[in-house]
Protein backbone atom coordinates (compact mmCIF):
# COMPACT_ATOMS: atom_id res chain seq x y z
CA UNK A 1 0.00 0.00 0.00
CA UNK A 2 1.40 3.68 -1.36
CA UNK A 3 1.64 5.94 2.25
CA UNK A 4 -0.08 9.72 1.49
CA UNK A 5 2.39 11.87 2.96
CA UNK A 6 1.13 14.32 5.64
CA UNK A 7 2.05 17.34 3.31
CA UNK A 8 -0.53 15.82 0.34
CA UNK A 9 -3.03 15.25 3.35
CA UNK A 10 -2.67 18.98 4.69
CA UNK A 11 -4.79 21.67 2.49
CA UNK A 12 -2.39 24.46 0.65
CA UNK A 13 -3.44 27.66 2.10
CA UNK A 14 -6.01 29.68 -0.67
CA UNK A 15 -4.62 32.75 -2.34
CA UNK A 16 -8.02 34.18 -0.66
CA UNK A 17 -6.72 33.39 2.73
CA UNK A 18 -3.22 35.35 2.41
CA UNK A 19 -1.73 32.16 4.04
CA UNK A 20 -2.15 33.11 7.64
CA UNK A 21 -5.84 31.52 8.60
CA UNK A 22 -7.17 35.16 9.43
CA UNK A 23 -6.97 36.82 5.71
CA UNK A 24 -10.98 37.43 5.69
CA UNK A 25 -10.79 39.48 9.27
CA UNK A 26 -9.43 43.14 7.64
CA UNK A 27 -11.78 42.72 4.18
CA UNK A 28 -14.86 42.34 6.57
CA UNK A 29 -13.62 45.21 8.72
CA UNK A 30 -13.28 47.24 5.40
CA UNK A 31 -16.64 45.91 3.96
CA UNK A 32 -18.50 47.44 6.76
CA UNK A 33 -16.69 50.50 7.50
CA UNK A 34 -17.60 51.56 3.53
CA UNK A 35 -21.22 50.48 4.07
CA UNK A 36 -21.70 52.94 7.87
CA UNK A 37 -19.99 55.65 5.42
CA UNK A 38 -22.71 55.35 2.89
CA UNK A 39 -25.49 55.14 5.15
CA UNK A 40 -24.19 58.30 7.12
CA UNK A 41 -24.20 60.22 3.86
CA UNK A 42 -27.45 59.02 2.72
CA UNK A 43 -28.88 59.55 5.80
CA UNK A 44 -27.13 63.87 5.72
CA UNK A 45 -28.16 63.79 1.89
CA UNK A 46 -31.97 63.53 3.28
CA UNK A 47 -31.54 65.82 6.25
CA UNK A 48 -30.08 68.05 3.50
CA UNK A 49 -33.27 67.29 0.96
CA UNK A 50 -35.60 67.72 3.82
CA UNK A 51 -34.52 71.18 4.74
CA UNK A 52 -34.48 72.53 1.36
CA UNK A 53 -37.82 71.26 1.36
CA UNK A 54 -39.24 73.19 4.41
CA UNK A 55 -38.01 76.06 3.49
CA UNK A 56 -39.00 76.22 -0.15
CA UNK A 57 -42.66 75.92 1.61
CA UNK A 58 -42.05 78.69 3.46
CA UNK A 59 -42.30 76.28 7.32
CA UNK A 60 -39.94 78.14 8.97
CA UNK A 61 -41.86 81.47 8.64
CA UNK A 62 -44.86 79.98 9.26
CA UNK A 63 -43.19 78.11 12.64
CA UNK A 64 -41.73 81.92 13.26
CA UNK A 65 -45.55 83.22 13.27
CA UNK A 66 -46.75 80.47 15.50
CA UNK A 67 -44.26 80.42 18.04
CA UNK A 68 -42.99 84.34 18.28
CA UNK A 69 -39.49 85.26 20.71
CA UNK A 70 -40.26 87.54 23.13
CA UNK A 71 -38.57 90.62 22.03
CA UNK A 72 -36.28 91.38 24.73
CA UNK A 73 -34.85 95.09 24.50
CA UNK A 74 -31.52 96.34 25.36
CA UNK A 75 -31.66 98.40 28.83
CA UNK A 76 -30.76 102.03 28.02
CA UNK A 77 -27.71 103.62 29.21
CA UNK A 78 -26.84 104.88 32.62
CA UNK A 79 -26.43 108.63 30.82
CA UNK A 80 -28.26 109.59 27.93
CA UNK A 81 -26.08 111.05 25.49
CA UNK A 82 -27.47 110.35 22.33
CA UNK A 83 -30.78 110.70 20.29
CA UNK A 84 -30.75 106.90 20.27
CA UNK A 85 -30.42 106.31 23.99
CA UNK A 86 -33.66 108.97 24.67
CA UNK A 87 -35.54 105.80 22.56
CA UNK A 88 -34.22 103.10 24.18
CA UNK A 89 -35.26 105.10 27.26
CA UNK A 90 -39.00 105.22 26.02
CA UNK A 91 -39.00 102.03 24.10
CA UNK A 92 -38.29 100.02 27.19
CA UNK A 93 -40.50 101.97 29.18
CA UNK A 94 -43.37 101.46 27.06
CA UNK A 95 -42.53 97.87 26.16
CA UNK A 96 -42.53 97.54 30.06
CA UNK A 97 -46.06 98.90 30.14
CA UNK A 98 -47.07 97.03 27.17
CA UNK A 99 -46.28 93.37 29.45
CA UNK A 100 -48.24 95.42 32.34
CA UNK A 101 -45.04 95.78 34.40
CA UNK A 102 -45.78 99.30 35.62
CA UNK A 103 -43.15 99.24 38.47
CA UNK A 104 -40.82 98.47 35.83
CA UNK A 105 -41.83 101.05 33.96
CA UNK A 106 -41.43 103.55 36.68
CA UNK A 107 -38.26 102.37 37.91
CA UNK A 108 -36.83 102.84 34.18
CA UNK A 109 -37.53 106.37 34.30
CA UNK A 110 -36.25 107.57 37.80
CA UNK A 111 -32.55 107.77 36.91
CA UNK A 112 -33.22 109.79 33.85
CA UNK A 113 -35.79 112.24 35.18
CA UNK A 114 -35.83 115.95 36.41
CA UNK A 115 -38.62 114.60 38.87
CA UNK A 116 -38.10 113.67 42.49
CA UNK A 117 -38.23 110.39 43.66
CA UNK A 118 -41.35 110.98 45.81
CA UNK A 119 -42.99 112.94 43.32
CA UNK A 120 -42.54 109.92 40.36
CA UNK A 121 -43.57 107.14 43.26
CA UNK A 122 -46.91 109.65 43.58
CA UNK A 123 -47.25 109.05 40.04
CA UNK A 124 -47.00 105.68 40.33
CA UNK A 125 -49.40 105.04 43.45
CA UNK A 126 -51.64 106.99 41.34
CA UNK A 127 -50.99 105.29 37.73
CA UNK A 128 -51.62 101.78 39.91
CA UNK A 129 -54.24 102.60 41.11
CA UNK A 130 -56.30 104.28 38.45
CA UNK A 131 -55.26 101.23 36.28
CA UNK A 132 -56.80 98.99 38.50
CA UNK A 133 -59.98 100.49 38.92
CA UNK A 134 -62.90 99.05 37.40
CA UNK A 135 -63.79 102.17 34.74
CA UNK A 136 -60.38 101.71 33.93
CA UNK A 137 -60.67 98.37 32.83
CA UNK A 138 -64.53 98.86 31.43
CA UNK A 139 -62.94 101.58 29.13
CA UNK A 140 -60.19 100.09 27.95
CA UNK A 141 -59.63 96.31 28.93
CA UNK A 142 -56.88 94.84 28.64
CA UNK A 143 -53.26 95.78 27.35
CA UNK A 144 -51.99 94.04 24.04
CA UNK A 145 -49.18 95.95 23.81
CA UNK A 146 -47.53 99.32 22.63
CA UNK A 147 -47.24 101.16 18.93
CA UNK A 148 -44.24 103.85 18.40
CA UNK A 149 -46.49 106.86 17.06
CA UNK A 150 -43.74 110.18 16.06
CA UNK A 151 -40.86 112.00 17.39
CA UNK A 152 -40.47 115.66 17.53
CA UNK A 153 -37.73 117.88 17.76
CA UNK A 154 -38.28 121.25 17.19
CA UNK A 155 -34.46 122.47 18.44
CA UNK A 156 -31.45 120.63 19.36
CA UNK A 157 -32.17 120.89 23.41
CA UNK A 158 -36.20 119.55 22.88
CA UNK A 159 -37.38 116.01 22.26
CA UNK A 160 -40.63 114.48 22.31
CA UNK A 161 -41.91 111.02 21.70
CA UNK A 162 -45.00 109.68 21.31
CA UNK A 163 -46.53 106.22 21.86
CA UNK A 164 -49.81 104.83 22.26
CA UNK A 165 -50.47 101.92 24.15
CA UNK A 166 -52.67 99.18 23.17
CA UNK A 167 -55.58 97.61 24.61
CA UNK A 168 -58.73 95.60 23.66
CA UNK A 169 -61.00 98.79 23.32
CA UNK A 170 -58.72 101.97 22.45
CA UNK A 171 -55.64 103.19 22.28
CA UNK A 172 -54.17 105.06 25.76
CA UNK A 173 -51.73 108.11 24.48
CA UNK A 174 -48.46 107.99 26.07
CA UNK A 175 -45.64 111.58 25.18
CA UNK A 176 -42.52 111.86 26.61
CA UNK A 177 -40.77 115.26 26.78
CA UNK A 178 -36.58 115.32 26.93
CA UNK A 179 -34.62 118.20 27.29
CA UNK A 180 -30.97 118.30 26.60
CA UNK A 181 -28.95 119.71 29.60
CA UNK A 182 -25.14 119.97 28.41
CA UNK A 183 -24.10 116.81 26.74
CA UNK A 184 -26.92 114.75 28.87
CA UNK A 185 -30.66 114.20 27.68
CA UNK A 186 -33.12 114.42 30.39
CA UNK A 187 -36.52 113.23 30.58
CA UNK A 188 -38.57 116.52 31.53
CA UNK A 189 -41.99 114.96 32.18
CA UNK A 190 -44.45 112.89 30.49
CA UNK A 191 -47.89 112.06 30.54
CA UNK A 192 -50.10 109.53 29.93
CA UNK A 193 -54.22 109.45 28.68
CA UNK A 194 -56.41 111.91 28.19
CA UNK A 195 -58.74 112.43 24.88
CA UNK A 196 -57.51 110.63 21.82
CA UNK A 197 -58.40 113.67 20.10
CA UNK A 198 -56.18 116.19 22.11
CA UNK A 199 -53.58 113.70 21.38
CA UNK A 200 -53.71 113.90 17.41
CA UNK A 201 -54.08 117.72 17.80
CA UNK A 202 -50.51 117.75 19.79
CA UNK A 203 -49.03 115.80 17.07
Amino acid sequence: MTRVSDDRMTPSPSPASGGDGGGLLPQTVHRVTRDRVRWIALWVLCGALAIALLWALGLPAQLAQAWPQRDVPSAPPAVLHTDEHVRLLANHVMRAIGQTDVHAAYSAMLPHTVLSSAELNRLFQDATKQRASEAFVQRYGQTLGFEFVTSTQPSESLMRLSYIERSERQPIPWTFYFYRRKSVWVLSDFSWGGHLFEFFRNL
